[in-house]
């Protein structure tokens, strides 16, 4: 059996918990961290056990009740127990009145009580401030309060995804009346419908959002939702269309390549990547996607040189663990020399294999 301080009943007890009383065949301990105002545990004396069913039934049949009225006599006798009420009572009105605000909470916890408020909810906290909505919060509020959602230009990423169903609700209560035209409350929606897995009414929406006004974001909607469905052949033009509507957009790239690398559309991965400022070819996550679809493609030996480059090219946002890279680099290697080879350091991020 390993070590047990409540066998033991050594000083390792003694330091965690403090002996309030006795009764039948146990001792009662009170946890010295009082995180949880009155946390205590019942210890049987008989014998070590661990579980439940390992007592016996008369063992089982401890008089709670009676343990419970010692229990809270012994505590309410204790002059800390006084003490700590009179604390409580001084100071009822002094936390019951508003104090200056030094710091506020984030204002998705203001929008959050907006929501309570709407749904005849209480606020998330009855004593903290969130200050007020602010920036795109705002949008989301106004949109809970009035019904219309604010369109932001559709060249800019979009500001804030919801997640709570009252502005899926909302949504589809407002999309055939007041966002009838509004491509960004069409695109939201469909994100919505994409993530419950309704993959047609994405789509529906998705397109809708175009007509309304064409737009990277819901171009990007589609590709992810062709791609989820295993549709490789509509998923590669939608990402194309969109990535020419981002071109100097660094984050949308290296999304948009990532779903044509996985889909394999490598020749229009290939093709983009030519179509970029020189700023943005430079960019490792980029280069790599590119020597990736050389490779793909057959330009082995182009993808291997521009692999190894420098001493191995440097992708910043590459994390442990991540064989990408590496893995590369081994297929390649193989291809030209048909050996396995040793993957050069700056390109290998696994850690032991």
């Amino acid at each position: 059996m390993t070590a047990c301080y409540y066998c033991e009943n050594g000083e390792a007890l003694r330091s965690l918990m403090i002996h309030i009383t006795d009764v039948e065949n146990a001792s009662v301990y009170l946890y010295r961290d009082q995180t949880h105002r009155g946390k205590c545990i019942v210890v049987y004396r008989t014998a070590h056990k661990t579980e439940w069913y390992q007592l016996t039934k008369e063992e089982q049949e401890l008089p709670f009740d009676k343990l419970s009225e010692r229990m809270s006599g012994h505590l309410k006798s204790d002059k800390n127990w006084t003490e700590m009420e009179q604390v409580l009572t001084d100071t009822k009105a002094m936390a019951k009145t508003k104090a200056p605000v030094l710091q506020e909470g984030s204002g998705y916890g203001a929008l959050k009580n907006r929501e309570h408020l709407l749904e005849n909810k209480r606020p998330i906290s009855e004593h903290l401030d969130f200050g007020e909505v602010r920036g795109a919060q705002k949008i989301w509020a106004d949109f809970l309060e009035s019904g219309s959602l604010a369109e932001p230009d559709a060249q800019c990423p979009p500001p804030d995804f919801m997640i709570s169903p009252v502005y899926f609700s909302r949504l589809k209560e407002t999309i055939h009346t007041t966002n009838k035209d509004n491509w960004y409350a069409h695109y939201q929606l469909g994100i919505f419908y994409l993530r419950n897995k309704h993959y047609e009414k994405a789509r529906k929406a998705f397109e809708t959002s175009n007509r309304a006004k064409e737009n990277a974001w819901a171009y990007h909607g589609l590709a992810a939702l062709y791609t989820l469905t295993k549709d490789a052949k509509k998923a590669v033009p939608e990402m194309v269309r969109g990535i020419l509507l981002q071109l100097e957009n660094l984050s949308y790239l290296k999304e948009g390549f990532r779903i044509l690398a996985t889909n394999r559309g490598y020749e229009d991965l290939i093709q983009l990547y030519g179509e970029c400022s020189e700023n943005l070819r430079a960019d490792g996550r980029l280069c790599l996607y590119y020597i990736q679809a050389l490779y793909e493609t057959g330009h082995v030996q182009e993808a291997y040189e521009l692999l190894n480059a420098g001493g191995g090219i440097c992708v910043d946002d590459i994390r442990e663990g991540d064989g990408s890279s590496s893995d590369l680099w081994e297929k390649m290697h193989n291809k030209l020399y048909g050996t396995k080879g040793e993957v050069p350091y700056q390109l290998d991020f696994i850690a032991a294999k």
